[in-house]
């Protein structure tokens, strides 16, 4: 198996790996590939000193990257365990604090995503953030009935989401809808177990 660091051109690397594990360390994608197939199994480091202390709210994050596309039948896994059982909602006497979202997409336009296996994230398992025109398909998100803050997919001041064929099971909302998202569309979605699908306004 192999590590990454979080050199921005590291996640080359990654994407295209072939081995059957590899742990990669967080790292932030700000250049603009076209299509990135993922093999075999993507890991979070077993330890949560791999995170900056100020700075603990991305594990993968696409940064301003316009037509991508995130294909390949491959696993993303967020290896959360480690970050529950510090989770003030499972321990009430630690206090509370962010979680890395396992995947990020931010500021990015025209985004497919399809075919991939994303589970156990140390909090929300995908999240779109600003983006316009994005397509989700053939997607399964999964981490245990009680996994604290582990929404399937976050959408959030984002416009034209497609989302199709997506199996997921959760320990909180499957897909929540916050403040600034417009024309969602969902087909074919199961959910479960997890608390369905959230719109929230302010």
């Amino acid at each position: 198996m192999g590590n990454c660091g979080t050199r921005e051109d590291s996640v080359v690397a990654a994407v295209h790996a072939q081995v059957q594990q590899l742990y990669m360390f967080p790292v932030s994608v700000k250049s603009t590939p076209s299509e990135n197939p993922i093999k075999g199994m993507i890991k979070a480091p077993p330890h949560r000193s791999a995170w900056d202390e100020t700075n603990r709210r991305h594990w993968i994050l696409f940064d301003g990257v316009n037509n991508l596309q995130v294909t390949g039948g491959g696993i993303i896994n967020g290896n959360g365990q480690i970050w529950w059982k510090n989770s003030c909602k499972i321990n009430k006497y630690l206090p509370c604090k962010n979680a890395p979202t396992a995947i990020t997409f931010y500021g990015s336009n025209n985004l497919v995503v399809e075919n991939l296996k994303v589970k156990n994230s140390q909090q929300i398992h995908e999240q779109f953030e600003k983006c316009t025109n994005f397509r989700a398909s053939y997607l399964s998100i999964t981490a245990p009935e009680n996994s604290p803050n582990t929404d399937g997919i976050h959408i959030t001041s984002t416009q034209n989401i497609n989302l199709d064929h997506c199996n997921i099971g959760t320990g909180d909302d499957c897909i929540s809808i916050v403040d600034g998202a417009q024309t969602v569309k969902a087909t074919n979605i199961s959910c479960g177990p997890g608390h369905g699908i959230k719109y929230m306004t302010p």
